[in-house]
C-alpha cells in the first residue's frame, strides 16, 4: 500500500457542485446562515431533486443543467425567504447576446460583483463545474468555490468552445 495517496474530495467524483453552488452564493449574501441552516437547505434541496426525478443517479454522476439549477435556486430562494423573512432578487444574463465577447461579459461581471451581489457561473471547457462569483477586477474574478478554487485569470478564460480553457457559460 502506498505510503500517501491524495484523498478525493467532495466534487471530485459527483457532480453536486451545483447545489454547493447556491448554498455558497445563498450564504455570501446572508451572513446569517450558519452550518446547520446551510445543511437543512442541502437536504430540503436533495429531497426535492430526489422528488422531481426518476433516476437521480444521472445528477450525481453527471452534474446539474442551467434549467434544473434554476429551479432548485427558485426553491432555496423561498427556503430563504420562509427561514429568514430575506427577499433575494436574480437576475439572469443572456449569454447568447450578439456581439458578446469575453471583455465585455468581464466588464458586466465587474460591475456587479460585490455590494451584495454574487453571480452562479458555469463552467465547461477545462472544467465542467458550477461556481460563485463574488468580486472581479480587470484581470481575475474571484471565487466561493465549492472545490477550493479561488479565481479565475481572464486570460485563461473565454466565451466559446474550448476544451483547453475555461468556458464561461450559463
Amino acid at each position: 500500500m502506498p505510503s500517501q495517496i491524495e484523498p478525493y474530495c467532495q466534487g471530485d467524483l459527483d457532480g453536486l457542485c451545483g447545489l454547493y453552488a447556491i448554498i455558497n452564493a445563498l450564504c455570501a449574501l446572508c451572513p446569517e446562515i450558519d452550518e446547520e441552516l446551510a445543511t437543512t437547505l442541502f437536504r430540503h434541496l436533495a429531497r426535492h431533486m430526489e422528488g422531481r426525478l426518476k433516476e437521480p443517479m444521472p445528477v450525481i454522476a453527471y452534474g446539474i443543467s442551467a434549467t434544473s439549477l434554476r429551479l432548485l435556486l427558485k426553491r432555496a430562494l423561498r427556503f430563504t425567504s420562509k427561514n429568514l423573512g430575506v427577499e433575494i432578487e436574480t437576475t439572469e444574463f443572456a449569454m447568447a447576446r450578439r456581439n458578446l465577447d469575453l471583455r465585455k461579459l468581464w466588464r458586466h461581471l465587474s460591475n456587479e460583483l460585490g455590494s451584495g451581489h454574487v453571480a452562479i457561473i458555469m463552467l465547461r471547457g477545462a472544467s465542467h463545474h458550477w461556481t460563485v462569483a463574488c468580486s472581479a477586477t480587470e484581470t481575475t474574478l474571484r471565487l466561493i468555490d465549492s472545490h477550493d478554487r479561488k479565481g479565475l485569470v481572464r486570460s485563461r478564460c473565454t466565451i466559446s468552445d474550448t476544451h483547453s480553457r475555461f468556458q464561461l457559460s450559463e
